[in-house]
C-alpha cells in the first residue's frame, strides 16, 4: 500500500456499504462458532517441543485452531518457535549464558570474580566490556545481575590467588530453570542472528526473520 497524491482520486468509503455485503460472512462465522465452540474448548494439543511451559500455554488457543480451519498446525509450531527463539533475552539471563560459556569452555569448578569479567569481556559480540567500562563498578553490576537467581559471590581460594568468585555448582539451577539445553541450542544469544524458517510447502511457512539486537546504552 502506498500513500496517495493529492491528485489521485479515491473512491468514498460507507460504512454501510460495507456491511450489507459482509452480513452473509458474519452469519457465516457466528454459525460456525455455535458449532464449534464446545469442540474446541475440549481439544488438547500436544506440547510444542523447544517451547517452554508458559509459552505452550499462550500458544494453545491458536493451536487448538489450526487443525479446524485447515493444515496449519505445523505452520502455527513452527511460528511459535521462531517467535520464541527471536525473543529478547534479559539482561540476567544473557548473563546466565556467557557464564555457562566461561566455565564450560574453560572446564572450570569455581572461578574469582575477576577472573571471570576477564573472561566475559572476551566473549565476541558480548555487551559486557561496552556496558561495564568502568572496571571497579563491574563486580557490584553483575552481582546485581545474579542476585534474582540467587546467587552470589563468596570468599574463595583457587590457583588464581584468594578473593570474591563463583562456583559452578551455584548456577546450575538457574542454569536449569532459564537456559535452554546447549546441546539444542540454535543460536547464541550474545549473537547477531539471522533466524531462517524454512517449511515445506504442505506443512508451513517459508519466511526469514533477522533478528538485531541493540546494544546502544546497556543495562546496569
Amino acid at each position: 500500500m502506498q500513500r496517495r497524491t493529492s491528485d489521485e482520486p479515491v473512491e468514498d468509503f460507507f460504512r454501510q456499504d460495507l456491511e450489507s455485503k459482509a452480513e452473509a460472512l458474519k452469519q457465516n462465522l457466528l454459525t460456525w462458532r455455535e458449532r464449534s465452540v464446545k469442540d474446541l474448548a475440549a481439544l488438547r494439543p500436544p506440547r510444542v517441543h523447544g517451547l517452554r511451559d508458559r509459552t505452550n500455554e499462550v500458544w494453545r488457543p491458536l493451536f487448538s485452531l489450526s487443525p479446524p480451519i485447515g493444515n496449519w498446525d505445523k505452520r502455527a509450531q513452527a511460528a511459535a518457535i521462531a517467535l520464541a527463539r527471536a525473543a529478547e533475552p534479559s539482561p540476567g539471563v544473557l548473563l546466565l549464558e556467557d557464564i555457562r560459556t566461561v566455565f564450560d569452555e574453560h572446564g572450570l569448578d569455581k572461578i574469582l570474580t575477576v577472573g571471570l569479567l576477564d573472561f566475559l569481556y572476551l566473549i565476541e559480540e558480548a555487551p559486557w566490556a561496552e556496558w561495564w567500562q568502568d572496571t571497579k563498578g563491574a563486580p557490584r553490576r553483575m552481582a546485581k545481575l545474579l542476585k534474582p537467581y540467587g546467587i552470589e559471590s563468596k570468599t574463595m581460594r583457587t590457583e588464581d590467588g584468594r578473593g570474591h568468585g563463583y562456583e559452578r555448582e551455584q548456577f546450575l539451577d538457574a542454569w536449569k530453570r532459564f537456559l535452554s539445553d546447549p546441546q539444542n541450542s540454535v543460536t547464541s544469544v550474545t549473537s547477531v542472528t539471522s533466524l531462517q524458517i524454512e517449511v515445506n510447502e504442505s506443512g508451513g511457512i517459508g519466511d526469514t526473520s533477522r533478528i538485531i539486537r541493540d546494544n546502544e546504552g546497556g543495562w546496569d
